[in-house]
């Protein structure tokens, strides 16, 4: 990959990321995670990276 398709691919990425944050805090908690995890086709993973990335605290919130 060269630089500039990585930043596209950065780019992209936030923008999918930024499509899930309904609270616009540029942070996702459990369920918007899982809206992610589905949007980029992880759904059979999803449960695995919720646990890893949020923990057992239900509030927490992850960033991009």
């Amino acid at each position: 990959m060269t630089t500039q398709d990585e930043l596209d691919y950065v780019l992209q990425l936030r923008s999918v990321f930024d499509s899930c944050d309904t609270s616009a805090s540029g942070t996702l908690n459990r369920r918007e995670l899982f809206q992610l995890c589905e949007k980029l086709q992880f759904e059979s993973q999803a449960q695995t990276l919720t646990d890893i990335l949020l923990g057992d605290d239900q509030d927490s919130r992850v960033s991009i």
